[in-house]
């Protein structure tokens, strides 16, 4: 028996939930797993957590993808996978806009961004 769906919504404390859960993750079985991550939270230790929280998610398998870019100029996009790197980079803040060639480009650190990120086990 597992979990089909993991939604965290712990204020902060996403990262203590997955450690508690890390048992679970390593034996594959939780599938899915949502969890925000906030740009906005300027302070180095709030980018460790969330640098914390893609590589455990990652080392488990699992793939992610943003289900949810949240701006105040923009409205909300459809499933984006992400490959781990980029994944990282919104850990620490990065933003993405469309550049005029049609790749993504970081920007500068948007203080209301966030990513509500989908990690799927692969």
């Amino acid at each position: 028996v597992g979990v089909e769906l993991l939604l965290l919504t712990c204020q902060g404390y996403e990262l203590e939930a997955l450690k508690g859960a890390e048992e679970h993750l390593k034996a594959r079985r939780i599938r899915n797993v949502i969890v925000r991550i906030h740009a906005r939270s300027s302070s180095r230790t709030a980018t460790e957590r969330n640098r914390a929280i893609v590589t455990m998610l990652s080392r488990y398998g699992f793939s992610f993808f943003n289900i949810e870019a949240s701006r105040s100029d923009t409205a909300s996009k459809p499933p984006v996978y992400l490959p781990p790197a980029k994944a990282l980079a919104y850990a620490n803040g990065v933003s993405y806009i469309q550049g005029p060639s049609g790749r993504s480009m970081p920007s500068r650190r948007d203080p209301d961004f966030h990513v509500n990120l989908l990690a799927s086990l692969k």
